[in-house]
């Protein structure tokens, strides 16, 4: 179920990186980094999940357009991570990873198509993050 739908994004899974983490999506969680960023990417309100149990499952994935947008270099790989709630996708993400320590990327993340967070939401990083810490704080 969770390839098929990575397949549907476009993107070829590699790899399953067999991870499972489990949180509890909170108000707290979604005004700081990184769950801020990761959660800014799905482009859509997040209410419906705030103090719901998330899963998240990890796979490298490939998607030959999406790596010549992202830039990858030689050793960069698609980390995509779907976001679970009650056996249900509710969406994921993609980080670029390498292999070689001395060579790993910064970046807050993207949508499971490429997009950041500026192009998304069509506003710069600090009007984006204050509008979204206004929108979600306690």
């Amino acid at each position: 179920m969770y390839e098929k739908y990575l397949l549907e994004k476009d993107l070829t899974v590699v790899k399953n990186m067999g991870e499972e983490k489990q949180y509890i999506l909170t108000r707290d969680k979604l005004t700081h980094l990184p769950y801020m960023a990761l959660w800014g990417v799905q482009n859509k309100d997040v209410t419906p999940y705030i103090n719901k149990e998330i899963t998240s499952k990890s796979y490298i994935v490939k998607n030959k357009s999406l790596a010549s947008k992202l830039d990858l270099r030689k050793n960069d790989k698609l980390k995509a991570t779907l976001l679970i709630v009650d056996q249900q996708i509710v969406g994921g993400y993609l980080l670029i990873t390498n292999t070689d320590p001395a060579e790993i990327p910064a970046g807050l993340g993207f949508s499971l198509t490429g997009g950041d967070i500026e192009e998304l939401s069509k506003k710069d990083f600090q009007t984006w993050q204050q509008d979204w810490i206004s929108k979600y704080k306690d």
